[in-house]
């Protein structure tokens, strides 16, 4: 068998382990999920279902918002693969038409496992097109599974309210000019 099956092989049974980046994209529906609204790629895939069979599954129409990436690098003749990865994805809309997506970003080593990189926000329309150029505007405060955001209109500014995972200090971080 060659070294390529091997690999593809070794990042498939290795991917639940965070070896492989995740992007954040997005795909419009229409309200009664029949038809698909936006025009991008179309990726074909599988995933396990509950009894453990693997399914097929096809996703149109995609468009991606991050672009992070996969890779191999060699040291002592040792090939090691990292990733960066979307994590703890919030949204709220903040205006008409403006949505707000905050996230962490984490990267990924095979030999460190997961680390926090920083967190981040973007903001988009309600077709998913990035304003700014797609930049991400980042931040460092991690976030919780449980924390929610919060606009108030009259500031235009974003509550988040996380804690810190040495102390659990609560912060309330401002996420302002939109």
């Amino acid at each position: 068998m060659d070294n390529n099956a091997n690999f593809n092989r070794e990042l498939e049974r290795n991917s639940y382990r965070g070896l492989i980046a995740r992007n954040l994209a997005v795909v419009k529906v229409s309200k009664d999920m029949q038809t698909i609204l936006t025009e991008g790629e179309t990726e074909e895939g599988h995933y396990y279902n509950y009894e453990g069979n693997k399914m097929t599954q096809k996703n149109e129409g995609i468009q991606w918002l991050t672009d992070f990436s996969s890779f191999t690098y060699h040291t002592n003749g040792t090939a090691i693969r990292e990733a960066s990865q979307m994590k703890k994805l919030k949204h709220i809309r903040i205006g008409k038409a403006q949505i707000l997506v905050v996230f962490e970003v984490h990267n990924w080593h095979e030999s460190i496992e997961d680390t926090y990189d920083y967190s981040g926000y973007m903001v988009v329309d309600d077709d998913g097109v990035p304003h700014d150029d797609g930049q991400i505007r980042q931040f460092c405060t991690r976030l919780n599974h449980g924390d929610k955001l919060q606009w108030d209109e009259e500031t235009s500014s974003v509550y988040i309210v996380s804690s810190d995972n040495t102390n659990f200090a609560s912060q309330q971080i401002v996420v302002t000019a939109f």
